[in-house]
């Protein structure tokens, strides 16, 4: 649809000429109270120019509408299209496989929310080819904080939403509970350590250590186990022998072994029939030495009831000290050197939350590398189905808020079949990320990052470590968007050498100009990247190649209408010649606003037959889906293009002085420099560092100056950065979202300008080669009749200066002589 007619286009002369002296008053202070001097010839000239401008302006009132709308769409003038939304769905699979789409083809697989009273159904589609989907089962979700292991999930979601592990309130994991040790002595001579192992034992049960047992087992006559197991309650052997105090204080055995001072940590329990006052404190020192204390027990409590351990493991030096404590007692003990395996609680099938990848990472000693920079969270994934080659898993990570700038990858240890660990590595690649609406209704978005992690054949779980505390890890992420195909099937048969317009079965199409404008919100570069793949339309032309992505036709995507033998927006032209017939094979559309869609409404597909994989059971969304706009109201559409206009940046000066007001104080002091397409194109121009042969290659230059080929009279360059030392990558991060988000501003009311490349500023010191000038002024762009070296602060140098020419992405702002004097 196009832009409705404004009222009367006249302006006023008086009007224009007040608004003008009201300028130069900002600027010439002396403007403000003199008169108006009918002589000035700048002030004739304005005049001239504001009357001028009145009798077009009125002439242009008398103009058929349809005129002054050919005029209003080569300014860039139409209604804005609908944007489609985007959102992540979590996929229960069936049977394993990857899913390849052919770009010349829909997607076998879609999307759909059920049809209802209030809403017809909404499609979804993949926004991503080659996903590998397997059959998962997500076991526990832990956290590692204050060096003890926390259960934190699966809650009771899990059901609603298989592969997601949402986090929940923490308890303290179980699985240390009963940590034991077993020291496994092979030997010819089983019958002398079972001897000797019981007369230590016997000997240290002498020392009251309390809180460790040991026990002999002989597991046949070349293999004897010595087991020892931390029970806390024992202390109290002594003391309530039968396993139940009398009541009052009560006092427990808590020695320490030979060459260490370490002790269980353990806490009161929160026990009912137990003081609130007692509830998770720590025992008191006993009234004698190697002893604890707890106050005001009731009569016939089990000790057994009394203390809980903290979730952490045994420490390496105190299960040597344990063997060496019994050699200490017995010396036909120490010359064996035990192999040593840590067991721990095992659970019933029915505790699925309690984490079962304990003993492999404590043997391995990866859970003492999980131990740094604390917290961290684990979440334990198992693949349900073999694999006899190298394969993929798509794990995706939930974070609280939006995370700019670089995230950690998460450390990835894969475990083999039985149960332990395998040294291979897996190697983990960051795919996109995605900021959707929380699910509790707050403000801050959270945001969806998906990994895709590659593990060997003999890979059959893994532990995903991430640092932080996120909300949630998903298994089996897509990315989806509002983008339904639309199989046309008709034909048109081009009969003249002049544009042919064609009506589409829907409105609201998905051009590349509404992906533009979609991709101009705040949403990540991988997302951006995967959404840029996405295939759009394709159009079939016998005898030639086919059109796809709407490449060289017009379109207006808000009426449905493709304008054949016209240019595209990029100026790309299309010859279709008398007697070609074109069948519109697909496109895409979108339902606009109506695709935000809440969280868990995205529960039906529709895939392709068996054999094909991967077959997908269930899907659902877990956050709901974002990003999606109804295309733009005529009334907004006029009032955008005709309303008043406030103050448009024209020149290059007037986007410096609008950019310096959006960075406000975290861009104080910094330089900014904006080159527009004028400025770029008249004069020779150079981007630093300068290159050629033996020349360090910068990647950011290098993208810039790739962007800069392409870029036509609507791109803006801005460099900005701190006059001394080098911009940080978080600051040109913000920096960059900060100006484009002023262009899609300025660009919905004027589109002179609709996108801008925002680099960093390389301040640059001139080495002359003799005294240093002194008529340069810094800083200086212009490298003309510069003699000598530049040198950036990174240390790199440009040994010649390329003449005649202006460096876009820095400047000269210090000059010093072959002597070091500056000048």
């Amino acid at each position: 649809m196009r832009v409705p007619p404004p009222g009367t286009l006249k302006l006023d002369r008086l009007a224009l000429l007040a608004d003008v002296r009201e300028r130069l008053a900002d600027q010439l202070p002396q403007y403000r109270d003199a008169e108006a001097d009918p002589t000035d010839p700048g002030w004739l000239l304005l005049e001239q120019a504001a009357w001028m401008v009145e009798l077009l302006s009125e002439q242009l009132d008398q103009y058929p509408y349809a005129v002054v709308q050919q005029f209003v769409h080569m300014m860039g003038g139409h209604l804005r299209p609908a944007r489609p939304s985007l959102g992540v769905l979590l996929c229960d699979v069936g049977t394993d496989g990857v899913m390849n789409l052919d770009p010349r083809r829909p997607s076998p697989w879609r999307f759909f929310t059920p049809q209802d009273e209030d809403m017809e159904s909404v499609e979804f589609v993949p926004a991503e080819s080659g996903v590998s989907f397997r059959s998962l089962e997500l076991r526990s979700l832990c956290e590692l904080r204050d060096e003890e292991l926390m259960v934190v999930g699966p809650d009771a979601t899990a059901e609603a939403q298989p592969m997601a592990l949402w986090r929940q309130d923490a308890r303290r994991s179980r699985v240390f509970g009963r940590e034991a040790i077993a020291f496994v002595v092979v030997t010819n001579s089983a019958d002398t350590v079972v001897e000797a192992a019981n007369a230590a034992i016997e000997l240290l049960n002498e020392r009251h250590i309390g809180w460790v047992r040991f026990s002999v087992h002989r597991d046949s006559d070349e293999q004897v186990t010595v087991l020892a197991e931390i029970v806390p309650e024992e202390s109290f052997a002594r003391a309530a022998p039968a396993g139940r105090w009398k009541g009052g204080d009560l006092s427990g055995d808590w020695g320490t072994l030979d060459e260490s001072t370490w002790t269980p940590t353990v806490t009161i329990r929160n026990h009912p029939m137990l003081p609130a006052h007692l509830h998770h404190q720590f025992p008191l020192p006993g009234f004698e030495p190697n002893q604890i204390l707890l106050m005001d027990i009731p009569e016939n409590f089990a000790v057994a009831e009394l203390l809980e351990r903290q979730a952490q493991p045994v420490p390496e030096s105190v299960v040597k000290a344990m063997w060496t404590t019994l050699a200490n007692q017995e010396s036909r003990l120490q010359n064996y050197r035990p192999m040593i395996k840590r067991r721990f609680v095992e659970f019933e099938d029915d505790e699925v939350d309690e984490p079962r990848w304990i003993a492999a990472a404590v043997e391995s000693g990866s859970f003492g590398k999980m131990m740094a920079n604390l917290p961290k969270t684990i979440a334990h994934l198992r693949l349900t189905s073999a694999s006899k080659k190298k394969h993929t898993v798509r794990v995706a990570v939930v974070h609280h808020g939006e995370q700019e700038g670089a995230v950690p990858l998460p450390d990835v240890i894969p475990l083999k079949a039985d149960g332990t660990r395998d040294k291979r590595k897996a190697e983990v690649s960051e795919a996109w990320r995605l900021a959707l609406p929380p699910r509790d209704g707050s403000r801050v978005m959270s945001t969806v990052v998906a990994y895709d992690v590659d593990l060997a054949a003999a890979h059959r779980e893994l532990l995903l470590v991430v640092s932080g505390t996120p909300e949630a890890v998903f298994a089996n992420v897509l990315l989806v968007a509002n983008m339904p195909a639309v199989a046309d099937g008709r034909a048109t048969l081009i009969e003249r050498n002049i544009p042919t317009q064609v009506s589409m079965l829907h409105e609201d199409l998905v051009t590349p100009e509404v992906v533009r404008e979609l991709l101009e919100g705040p949403i990540s570069s991988g997302a951006a990247d995967v959404m840029r793949r996405l295939a759009l339309s394709h159009f079939s032309v016998p005898g030639a190649d086919a059109v796809t992505d709407w490449a060289g036709v017009q379109i207006d995507a808000s009426e449905g209408t493709v304008t054949l033998n016209a240019p595209d927006r990029e100026g790309q032209y299309r010859v279709f010649r008398p007697g070609v017939r074109i069948s519109f094979d697909w496109y895409r559309r979108t339902h606009g606003a109506a695709g935000n869609q809440p969280a868990d409404r995205i529960r039906l597909v529709e895939q392709p037959p068996a054999p094909a994989t991967p077959s997908l059971d269930a899907v659902t969304n877990p956050f709901a889906t974002f990003y999606g706009a109804s295309r733009e109201l005529p009334e907004a559409a006029m009032d955008r293009m005709f309303g008043p206009t406030g103050g448009v940046p024209v020149l290059a000066s007037d986007f410096e002085r609008s950019i310096r007001q959006a960075l406000g104080a975290r861009g104080y002091g910094w330089h900014i420099r904006c080159w527009t397409y004028a400025e770029r194109a008249l004069v020779s121009t150079a981007l630093w560092p300068f290159g050629g042969a033996g020349a360090e290659a910068d990647a950011e230059s290098e993208r810039v100056r790739a962007r800069l080929d392409k870029a036509g009279p609507e791109t803006l360059l801005v460099v900005l950065g701190p006059p001394d030392g080098q911009m940080s990558d978080a600051d040109l991060d913000w920096a960059r979202r900060t100006v484009r988000a002023m262009v899609r501003r300025l660009a919905a009311r004027l589109p002179v300008v609709r996108e801008a490349v925002v680099t960093r500023f390389w301040p640059l010191q001139l080495e002359a080669r003799g005294a240093p000038p002194t008529d340069i002024i810094t800083p200086s762009y212009d490298l003309q009749n510069m003699d000598g070296q530049l040198r950036d602060r990174v240390g790199r140098v440009a040994a010649s200066i390329p003449q005649a020419t202006l460096v876009l992405n820095g400047a000269v702002t210090h000059v010093v002589g072959h002597d070091g004097v500056k000048g």
